[in-house]
């Protein structure tokens, strides 16, 4: 427990000796400090006819379960989601209006928010002496929106001139990941490793989504680009030598092909 977060975490064995889990959570609250702070700013600021506010928040989770099955070697999950926020909001109002007329209340805030997810599933499974077989199933992803709204008034609603107006937008875009892998090691040795596998990757990309909401007449709707597809695959080896206590040799090959709307782009490490 600190000034600006908190953490906590638990874990410990669901079957003793086979199966375990861990789950740590974490959370600022830095707008604590803030919300104070801007209270007392306000109270000179609105005999001006001014309000501001302003808040930020960061969350995560961690999530991993290990099961040993003996013969089948160990089974994990890992699971992770993080998320920040940061939020303002500024009103305005006319404190020397002298009629209905002179009225106006203005409301502006804009916000953002963005964070990771992740979900995992490996096994890994010894086959004889010195070879380890592992595989793994993951899906990953990123995401942001932000989010514009300006709202106000003008006049008296009772008044000729009376005037409403409002005005909201919201862009959206992300990266979601699906994977898999899958890799031999071979360990003669202390010395030596051996390692080659096959990996696989769906990219799926949301560029960015706008949506816009608004009273004025004639407002041009705002451009979106679709989603894209793409796909990853590659294949190495490489190999690892201790030569001496000072001097470890390391050489590999990997090749790999990005295939992105009808196109391949190979490439060779």
């Amino acid at each position: 427990l600190g000034l600006t977060s908190a953490n906590v975490a638990i874990g410990g064995p669901i079957v003793r000796g086979r199966t375990s889990f861990n789950i740590a959570l974490r959370r600022t609250w830095l707008e604590l400090l803030t919300i104070p702070a801007f209270a007392l700013a306000n109270q000179s600021s609105k005999e001006d006819g001014e309000e501001n506010t302003a808040r930020y928040a960061f969350t995560d989770l961690n999530v991993h379960v290990n099961h040993r099955a003996s013969l089948w070697g160990t089974f994990s999950l890992i699971g992770y989601w993080g998320q920040d926020n940061l939020s303002s909001k500024s009103k305005s109002w006319n404190v020397r209006a002298r009629s209905p007329a002179e009225r106006y209340d203005d409301l502006f805030s804009t916000g953002l928010c963005w964070g990771n997810r992740l979900v995992a599933g490996r096994w890994q499974l010894p086959v004889g002496e010195h070879w380890l077989h592992s595989l793994t199933v993951a899906y990953t992803g990123y995401g942001s929106k932000s989010r514009l709204r300006s709202e106000g008034t003008m006049g008296a609603k009772e008044s000729d001139n009376y005037e409403y107006y409002n005005y909201e937008k919201t862009v959206r875009n992300g990266i979601d990941d699906m994977g898999l892998h899958s890799q031999w090691i071979w360990s003669p040795s202390v010395k030596s490793t051996l390692r080659t596998g096959l990996d696989y990757m769906h990219h799926h990309f949301t560029p960015e989504r706008q949506t816009q909401q608004t009273n004025h007449v004639g407002a041009v709707p705002p451009a979106t680009e679709g989603s894209i597809d793409a796909h990853e695959a590659a294949a190495y080896a490489d190999a690892e030598q201790q030569v001496s206590k000072l001097l470890r040799v390391n050489a590999g090959l990997r090749i790999s092909d990005f295939r992105v709307k009808d196109k391949n782009y190979w490439e060779v490490e």
